[in-house]
């Protein structure tokens, strides 16, 4: 409209209301006209049809807070609007509603005083007029206060389950008006009693809608009057209309608005927030939120700030949910959450003749019912981010089933429940304790649920956690142990927000739960894994558990508290290592009841948490644990088993089973080769494969080396393995598998310090195989010829070497051998006593050279024999034939191998000189050729049936490299050490290492304690027996016939010829040495 016009006129002068006096003028035409039997009430609607055409408006002179025109003349705007409103919709005249039999009847009425056809015409005219009265009268924009409230009231529909109460009103009607008529000649007065009758049944429903109508637009006006008190509009749309407005006992006001811009501008708290100083200053609150989901209504909440008695307001539902919107307007705003309308008020219990709890439903919220669970309703009695109508003192609950309850207060037992009803709107999984389903234990648990969620809320946000969506206490279990203390058990399920179980593994609850001693999170079981969803709180507070052990040192039994207890501080010990905690399975007690304690835990790893992650860690576990000992079981990458407590007795009785004994004697190993750093890259250690008893007391073990651990590297940690295992003593065995390899074990050297000989070892059926002593493993060590020809028995100076050369040739006396025997250095004093039983002993040079002379002869005769008979060797000879097998003894082999000194200068030609030197080159002479055919035999006499045993001093690694074909007649060579000394020279190079090994590990060792080392096979240490001297030698050798001495004057060598006259010296008398030299001395 331009400015400074008219509606209808456009004259810039304010228009004559004319519409007012047109409609005013209709009556008394009306009233005239009828009066001389015309049709006058045609003249109201045909006056208002003119009033309406001559309609002319105010002037629109001001604007409202949205910026749009209105006129200050708002009675004259509201005349203007009658006229041109005056039956704009034709279908009030349809007789669908109640209000037209009543117009009907008052039309007929108005026919009375006129007669034939204008009778007509003035039942027209009134009925027309009439109906658009009771249009008008409804229509509550047309006043001067309503323009903008949009209330219009509804028109009264026929009821189809009036119909009964419609005829019994009209029945009696018809007869009267029937005679009324027949009485009078008026035929109008025959309908107008049934017509004006027929309404009555309706009046109920009419009056039902008036006051609907009224209360909608006393309720609109309240909105109104606000919105137009502000100096500016906080909507971008005006206020709509309002319907199903509802009254509170107390002053609330509860209806639903229309919107025209949009609800979600309405419902949210800056509107509310602008609307009340205005709302306030009449002593009202009022909330804005979404009806549902209708984005064009919004529901209005109107209050008085003044909170009624509780029991008065839980009884009236319209006052407790106007109330409950205006609340959850601010308690929402604190979460960004926009509000709902309140709904379904249902009664569920009652205490001394009021309602105490009700359930509803939220309509129209962005918040489900989790979020209202963990953030409106959180215990807080803050004033601005208080739970929702904690500050009117009522209780709210959610129900997980997707409602909520509202309660006077939380003394459940006292409430009378309608258990009926209520069954329909608890939820099915309820997690109520065992027998009891009553509404109030239901109730109690859903209290306790809040109460539970509001502390799990403060302590899950202290780890940026969200706290659980379900406290599952059907399935909360207390578990007791024997000394009074007890733990519990309550299972827990996360929400979909991407909480997992292992961020809360990692948190320590204890400090926020301050009364606590247990407040742990462990995973549960899905199937054949773990969810990552539900999970358990164990608690324990600090009543009545002073006595509850903190430690897996101190926790015995094998009850179900006792292992729960130790999962806990397993898992939390795990937690607080890794970067990702561990899964850790049901804990088994491995030991017997008053043996200590030993938990058996399997244990999962999870986020790129590795077995080698867990192996760094392991010394920080076992002392997070509260573990003395702990042993390690690496299952794979992802899965280890713990084995701790306070000890691992060596006693199986004290264990539960021989084979969890077994198993933790197999890992006791392991870790021993983890602490002596025999660990792979990936961090797995020397395995122990198999486990058992060996010979002579000792432990057989087999272990695998991991992946990327050499042999090696294994054997280099033995020694600090033997000792954190506790054993001072180890052999190695072959194992016929890859990657495997063997060991022998004990705690102390199982060989004894001195062994007597026993020839009942000997077995007269294998006179090659000669037992010399007791192996470590406790077998006899035997020197083989078959396999082993030679013999070389070296050692320290009081080792015993000599003895263990006394010792074989007894008993090759005793198995039928003959037995040479040469000593050119010492005199060969051992073999004195028993030099009858042996067929040559020499102890001069000349002798051992003529003693190898002839046994280089005897060897080429036997091999002329044995080729004579057929080929083959010595024990392919007949009985007949055969000659007796020949041992050669030589003692002192590194001195008789060496030269003498060099010759003497002699620059005068001096003869004893001369003749000194002539014998010194003629010795060493006889020396070469010793040496020759010692070689010569050491390299062919084995198919002779010629063995040689050489004694010796300690060699040196060359030491027998003056033999001829050196390196072939040490390959022919088993080899006897004893004592501890240098092992070149006097074991095969192939085994220096070990020896060194063993003899390092021996230490100190008596005498006859020493390696052996046949040819072809590994290394033994060996205790050899001990044969006696002197009279004790003879009393060994008795049951040995004396031998017949071989005549060795052929094979004596020639003395040089020297210079001059010289003098037979004179005898050089043998002194013997009563000790022995290095021998033993009983």
């Amino acid at each position: 409209m331009a400015k400074g016009t008219y509606k209808g006129s456009k004259s810039k002068t304010p228009p004559t209301p004319m519409q007012g006096l047109i409609r005013a003028a209709a009556w008394p035409i009306a009233v005239i006209a009828t009066a001389f039997g015309c049709p006058g009430a045609m003249a109201l609607p045909v006056c208002c049809l003119i009033a309406r055409l001559a309609a002319r408006g105010v002037e629109y002179d001001a604007k409202d807070p949205w910026g749009r025109a209105r006129p200050t003349d708002l009675r004259g705007d509201a005349s203007y609007r009658k006229a041109r409103n005056w039956l704009s919709d034709p279908n009030v005249l349809l007789p669908t509603s109640a209000d037209a039999a009543v117009s009907a009847g008052l039309a007929c009425l108005s026919c009375l005083p006129v007669r034939g056809w204008a009778g007509i015409l003035q039942f027209l005219g009134a009925y027309v007029w009439l109906q658009a009265f009771w249009a008008e009268r409804r229509d509550r924009t047309l006043t001067a206060e309503g323009r903008d409230r949009g209330i219009r009231q509804r028109r009264t529909k026929w009821a189809r389950r009036q119909v009964p109460a419609i005829l019994r009103c009209m029945l009696p009607a018809i007869p009267v008006g029937v005679i009324a008529a027949a009485l009078t000649g008026l035929v109008p007065l025959a309908f107008a009693p049934a017509l004006l009758m027929s309404a009555i049944p309706m009046r109920r429903a009419h009056k039902a809608a008036r006051r609907q109508a009224d209360l909608d637009y006393q309720a609109a006006g309240l909105v109104w009057k606000w919105a137009e008190g502000m100096d500016k509009a906080v909507t971008k749309g005006r206020p709509g209309s309002v319907m199903d407005t509802k009254k509170g006992a107390n002053g609330e006001w509860l209806f639903t608005m229309t919107t025209p811009s949009g609800a979600r501008e309405w419902a949210t708290q800056a509107t509310t927030l602008a609307f009340a100083p205005q709302a306030q200053a009449d002593g009202l609150d009022v909330g804005f939120a979404l009806d549902g989901m209708d984005e064009r209504r919004v529901a209005v909440a109107v209050a008085t700030t003044d909170m009624p008695d509780l029991g008065a307001l839980m009884d009236d539902e319209t006052g407790l949910a106007a109330r409950m919107i205006i609340d959850e307007v601010r308690v929402g705003a604190c979460y960004s959450a926009t509000p709902g309308k309140v709904s379904g008020l249902k009664a569920a219990a009652t205490r001394d003749g009021h309602v105490s709890c009700r359930s509803f439903d939220l309509n129209g919220t962005n918040a489900d019912w989790s979020n209202i669970d963990g953030d409106w309703l959180k215990g807080s009695t803050d004033p601005k981010f208080g739970d929702w109508m904690g500050a009117a003192g009522l209780v709210i609950l959610v129900d997980p089933s997707g409602h909520g309850w509202i309660a006077v207060d939380d003394d459940w037992r006292t409430m009378e429940f309608d258990e009926k009803a209520c069954a329909r709107l608890r939820w099915p999984k309820a997690q109520t304790p065992r027998g009891d389903r009553s509404m109030a234990a239901y109730m109690e648990v859903l209290q306790r649920t809040k109460r539970e969620k509001a502390k799990w809320s403060t302590a899950a946000s202290a780890f940026k956690l969200s706290p659980p969506v379900t406290l599952r206490y059907t399935d909360e279990t207390t578990y007791r142990a024997e000394r009074g203390w007890s733990l519990t058990r309550l299972p827990m399920t996360l929400g979909g927000d991407g909480s997992d179980v292992t961020a809360w593994m990692k948190a320590d609850f204890r400090p926020v739960f301050g009364d606590s001693l247990v407040a742990d999170i462990l995973p549960t079981r899905s199937g054949n894994g773990w969810s990552r969803r539900i999970l358990d709180y164990v608690h324990a507070g600090r009543a009545g558990n002073m006595s509850m052990p903190d430690a897996l040192r101190d926790l015995d039994g094998s009850g179900p508290a006792e292992r729960l207890l130790a999962r806990v501080l397993v898992s939390r010990a795990f937690a607080n290592t890794l970067r990702k905690p561990a899964f850790v399975s049901d804990p088994r007690q491995c030991l017997k009841d008053g043996c200590g304690t030993l938990w058996r835990v399997d244990v999962e790893l999870f986020g790129g948490v590795t077995a080698a992650d867990a192996r760094k860690g392991e010394n920080h576990v076992r002392a997070l644990a509260g573990a003395d000992v702990a042993l390690w079981e690496w299952i794979d990458d992802s899965h280890v088993v713990l084995w701790a407590g306070d000890r691992i007795p060596p006693d199986v009785s004290d264990w539960r089973s021989g084979r969890l004994y077994g198993k933790a004697m197999t890992l006791r190993l392991s870790q021993c080769w983890a602490q002596a750093g025999a660990v792979s890259r990936d961090g797995r250690s020397v395995e122990t494969a198999e486990l058992g008893p060996g010979p002579n007391g000792m432990v057989r073990a087999v272990f695998t080396l991991p992946a990327g651990l050499s042999m090696d590297k294994a054997d280099a940690a033995t020694s600090t393995f033997m000792g954190a295992a506790g054993y001072g003593y180890m052999k190695p065995f072959d194992v016929d598998a890859p990657g495997r390899f063997g060991l022998l074990l004990a705690e102390r050297d199982p060989l004894p310090d001195r062994l007597l000989s026993d020839w009942s070892q000997l077995d007269p059926s294998h006179p090659r195989r000669v037992p010399f002593g007791l192996k470590d493993d406790g077998s006899p060590a035997i020197w083989d010829v078959s396999k082993t020809p030679h013999l070389l028995a070296s050692g320290t100076t009081g080792s015993g070497k000599s003895s263990v050369s006394v010792t074989c040739a007894l008993a090759m006396l005793r198995l039928g051998w003959q037995v040479a025997v040469t000593d050119p250095s010492k005199g060969a004093n051992d073999f004195r006593p028993i030099r009858d039983r042996l067929i040559a002993f020499e102890d001069s040079l000349e002798g051992c050279y003529a003693l190898l002379q002839w046994a280089e002869g005897e060897m080429k005769r036997r091999a002329r024999l044995i080729k004579e008979n057929g080929g083959g060797d010595f024990t392919t000879l007949p009985d007949g034939v055969r000659p007796k097998p020949l041992l050669l003894f030589i003692d002192e082999t590194n001195s008789l191998l060496g030269e003498d000194e060099r010759p003497l200068p002699n620059p005068n030609d001096d003869p004893e000189l001369e003749n000194a030197n002539i014998m010194l080159k003629w010795r060493n002479g006889l020396r070469h050729n010793i040496g020759l055919r010692l070689s010569h035999l050491l390299t062919q006499a084995r198919s002779a049936g010629i063995a040689v045993l050489l004694g010796a001093q300690q060699l040196k690694a060359g030491s027998l490299d003056a033999l001829p074909a050196a390196s072939t007649c040490k390959e022919m060579l088993g080899r006897v050490f004893l004592g501890n000394g240098e092992t070149a020279g006097n074991i095969s190079t192939a085994h220096v290492r070990e020896a060194n090994r063993m003899l390092r590990q021996a230490g100190s060792m008596p005498k006859g304690r020493g390696l052996y080392e046949p040819m072809g096979g590994g290394l033994d240490m060996v205790q050899c027996w001990w044969s006696g001297m002197g009279d004790d030698l003879v009393a060994n050798a008795k049951g040995i016939p004396a031998a017949e001495p071989i005549d060795l004057s052929d094979h004596m060598p020639v003395r040089p010829d020297v210079v001059g006259a010289v003098d037979e010296p004179a005898e050089e008398a043998i002194e013997e040495d009563l000790s022995f030299g290095d021998d033993f001395v009983l």
